[in-house]
């Protein structure tokens, strides 16, 4: 074990143990574990963590250090160690065990900037029901997890950023973009200076970014599994449901209509971004070194369930 593995282990411990974690043998459903999470709140603490379903506050979400952009809801700091429990409870209902690992590693790492480790939001919108229409939020610097149930479904899982060391999800395109011949290269390089317009802001996403890039119909085959494969590192952050349901949208979407971006320097521990941008969605990552970067996925309708709330 490097120094850096070393160092990202003892992170996580402390973490975990400032943060109680919960057994995994079996998850209770998202409205199970909301509903007792609720009830386990005083009525001062339920009044910070509960919303409106129509509060605008449901859309209002960034990463940035929360001493630079205030949260509402309960943070952990907050709550019992029972509450806590009960917290990661609901975490593991819209998270993968990796995903879950990735959130605890980044709390974690706010010990690094002499933060607190447990300055991370919870906030319920609406009633939990099982047939009811109502979302859930957990964020913080360089977290945000954002999930919507329409009429019991889980229908929205974006946006969903994650920050800090990403090695899976860098490796991956990097891992592609060696493949990439003279002239793919051309076509997959824009500008150094070119905004990563979903990562640096947390405005409302519309419309599909200029397609600069390469497409997946300008790939071999071999090229093409590694850009699904940069994919699938985003997609196993999240439960199986939700990694199915991205999928079949992306693939609903046009497979062949996917491109790759990317800026920076192609020499790698140096800044750099990518981007892969479908029909529907958009992942950009951005990173100023290899223990420092940012990740996002975002659905061009359905962030926060937008369309199918209309």
């Amino acid at each position: 074990m490097n120094s850096l593995q070393a160092s990202s282990a003892i992170l996580v411990i402390a973490c975990v143990a400032a943060v109680p974690a919960v057994a995994t043998a079996q998850r209770p459903s998202m409205y199970q574990a909301a509903t007792t999470f609720l009830g386990s709140l005083t009525p001062e603490q339920r009044q910070l963590a509960s919303f409106p379903f129509e509060s605008p506050e449901r859309q209002r979400w960034g990463f940035e250090p929360v001493d630079r952009f205030p949260r509402r809801g309960l943070p952990l700091n907050r709550m019992s160690e029972s509450q806590r429990s009960l917290t990661h409870a609901l975490l593991k209902t819209g998270l993968s065990d990796r995903g879950y690992q990735m959130a605890i590693a980044i709390m974690g790492r706010e010990i690094l900037r002499r933060a607190d480790p447990l300055n991370y939001y919870v906030s319920i919108f609406g009633t939990p029901a099982p047939d009811g229409t109502w979302s859930w939020r957990v964020e913080g610097h360089d977290l945000s997890l954002n999930f919507t149930i329409l009429k019991g479904s889980l229908v929205a899982s974006t946006p969903a950023f994650f920050g800090g060391t990403l090695a899976p999800e860098d490796d991956a395109a990097w891992m592609l973009l060696k493949t990439l011949d003279d002239r793919q290269r051309a076509r997959a390089m824009i500008a150094r200076d070119a905004p990563a317009e979903i990562v640096t802001t947390n405005k409302v996403v519309v419309l599909p970014l200029p397609p600069a890039g390469v497409p997946a119909t300008e790939m071999s085959d071999g090229q093409r599994e590694l850009l699904m494969q940069v994919i699938r590192t985003y997609t196993s952050a999240m439960i199986f449901d939700v990694a199915v349901a991205r999928m079949a949208r992306l693939r609903s979407g046009g497979l062949d209509r996917i491109i790759f971006s990317w800026a920076g320097s192609m020499e790698p521990g140096r800044p750099h971004y990518y981007r892969v941008l479908g029909p529907t969605f958009v992942i950009e990552y951005t990173s100023a070194s290899g223990n420092d970067a940012h990740s996002v996925w975002r659905d061009f309708e359905r962030d926060f369930g937008r369309d199918l709330l209309q």
